[in-house]
């Protein structure tokens, strides 16, 4: 439950504007996935999450990064979505812009379960705050995260 509870924070900061934090959250998340016992997530995040310096394409990270989630770990997502909440407020532009981006694909891949279901207005109402932000990042990536919850 504490890698669970921990992963959140680690994804949104793969892509930190402080290299030292984004090299750090990288390797402790390649290390850390052998632990949950997913192979899926293991060689998503070994495959990903190499390169140390490089900026990935968060987007496509998340998307998939979810799906394992949702697939793997669907008792695990409210503990996920309260953790996402709380970064909707971050100090850190890219890391707000980010927790949009992932609130998005979890909400998309996990809308068929009803257990999950009672979080989605929370995020949702989130989200469409976020449209009122300063940053355009977040801006740009809580309307694409609302796009993608909102596809049926």
């Amino acid at each position: 439950e504490q890698i669970q509870s921990n992963l959140i924070c680690l994804m949104l900061h793969v892509n930190d504007d402080n290299i030292e934090v984004r090299k750090q959250c990288r390797k402790t998340l390649i290390a850390l996935s052998p632990l949950l016992s997913q192979s899926s997530l293991d060689t998503l995040f070994s495959n990903s999450l190499q390169q140390e310096q490089s900026i990935i394409d968060f987007e496509s990270f998340a998307d998939r990064t979810a799906s394992v989630l949702v697939e793997n770990f669907l008792d695990q997502l409210p503990l996920h979505f309260s953790a996402l909440e709380l970064f909707f407020t971050n100090a850190n532009g890219s890391v707000r812009a980010n927790s949009a981006i992932l609130a998005g694909y979890l909400v998309c891949h996990s809308k068929k379960n009803e257990k999950i279901r009672q979080n989605f207005d929370s995020i949702t109402s989130s989200l469409m705050e976020m449209l009122k932000e300063n940053s355009p990042l977040v801006r740009r990536n809580a309307a694409f995260a609302l796009s993608i919850v909102n596809v049926e």
